[in-house]
């Protein structure tokens, strides 16, 4: 901090950054400088720790690991983004795609209407408006299910996973809007076909990635017309670099804007302000990431998501218990309801991927640990459904329900993981 006061007060610095150190030290070095200096600031990461191998350093961090991390800078602050030691052009490349897409979808974040010609209208009770809704309203545990998408247009296989489910006694399924930015048939058709092949009802995830606000507009019209009631707004990723290099996102709004929006639905006005013929009855809420680098940052936007009209929270998956109840004890103070996100590791090559590729997701050593134990798939399955169970027991207090996103849309994990 002292250090970060001097180029604060020095009348030459006109910008004040760090290099030479790996993605997630910069970031906390970022956190730190930017409490005190109100300069522009500047981050130039090595692409990560170098490994020696036959007296040779090596970089061997992905030019997508360094993009996420760019986005984290972004969000702190970050004005100059660049790269030092161990990073490549197609380092710098994938880092500037994503965050051209990226930079308009954070910073977004109201929207603007110059006149309102209509009047808001008093919305359905939330009771009313869909099961989530009253289980919502009523204090219900709620469990719930993602499913994923196919690749291609095929609906077989995710209507007879959806029917186990159904089968089984789980009411709602969470169907997920291109994660990862993948390229998947629409997450609309999905949860519209589920609902109506097998009653079960889907949390429709909406991002703003992929349409502007009047294409935003128009699916929402359109879900809610074939019965669709309950949605997940969120911002999206930025689309990936490596199969669609030419992909751009769009990004007229951010998750806090959208649910602004679909807050004006519900009280009968579109986004422009102007009057429907009706209000809509959606159930609508967002994600929080509880292993976001920055807690204070993530928690800030948490409860601007809150006072825009978020009406529960999903989180994503966190295995770091101790991190994910300190995040869940500050989150109670918005008062919104929230849903645990548990991923039940399938493999310890699957949390070690997790732990090494992903940025924000720590598995702890013990985890590890026992993961590793496990060389028979079935023996890790049943280790990973055990670890969600018990980090569900200790969060329990602290959350409404749950969403399992079992690996490869194993319902079978799935089950045992929402066991009682």
């Amino acid at each position: 901090l002292a250090w970060a006061q001097f180029l604060q007060d020095h009348e030459k610095v006109d910008v004040a950054g760090m290099n030479l150190i790996g993605p997630s030290d910069a970031l906390e070095a970022l956190e730190i400088l930017k409490k005190v200096v109100k300069k522009p600031l500047a981050v130039q990461p090595d692409s990560g720790f170098p490994k020696e191998v036959d007296g040779r350093q090596f970089y061997l961090t992905t030019p997508d690991y360094f993009a996420e991390y760019a986005k984290f800078f972004l969000d702190m602050g970050a004005g100059i983004i660049g790269g030092c030691c161990g990073t490549t052009p197609e380092h710098i490349e994938k880092m500037s795609r994503t965050l051209v897409s990226f930079d308009r979808g954070r910073k977004n974040t109201s929207l603007s209407v110059s006149e309102t010609s209509g009047k808001a209208r008093p919305e359905i009770p939330q009771d009313q408006r869909s099961n989530l809704g009253k289980d919502l309203a009523l204090g219900n545990w709620i469990s719930t299910v993602e499913l994923v998408s196919p690749l291609g247009w095929d609906l077989t296989k995710i209507l007879e996973k959806a029917q186990a489910l159904a089968s089984a006694g789980v009411k709602y399924v969470n169907i997920p809007d291109g994660p990862r930015a993948s390229a998947r048939i629409s997450a609309l058709t999905t949860a519209v076909e589920i609902l109506r092949k097998t009653g079960l009802e889907p949390i429709l995830h909406v991002a703003t990635r992929d349409k502007n606000l009047l294409g935003l507009q128009g699916d929402l019209f359109g879900g809610h017309a074939q019965g669709l009631r309950d949605v997940l707004l969120i911002t999206g990723d930025p689309p990936k670099v490596g199969k669609y290099p030419n992909v751009t996102g769009v990004f007229d709004v951010d998750s806090i804007g959208l649910t602004r929006m679909v807050k004006g639905f519900n009280q009968g006005l579109d986004f422009g302000g102007e009057e429907l013929p009706d209000t809509s009855s959606f159930v609508y809420g967002c994600g929080v990431n509880p292993a976001f680098p920055s807690m204070e940052m993530e928690l800030e936007r948490a409860f601007k998501k809150a006072e825009a009209g978020a009406e529960f929270f999903i989180t994503q998956p966190v295995w770091d218990q101790d991190k994910l109840q300190e995040f869940l004890e500050k989150l109670k103070a918005t008062g919104v309801p929230v849903l645990l996100g548990l991923w039940p590791l399938a493999s310890y090559r699957n949390a070690l991927f997790l732990n090494s590729e992903v940025p924000g997701v720590v598995i702890p050593q013990d985890i590890l640990e026992r993961m590793k134990k496990h060389e028979d798939k079935e023996a890790a399955r049943a280790a990973g459904v055990a670890i969600s169970r018990e980090i569900l027991k200790r969060m329990k207090p602290w959350v409404n329900g749950i969403q399992v996103s079992p690996p490869f849309g194993n319902v079978k994990t799935a089950l045992e993981v929402l066991a009682p």
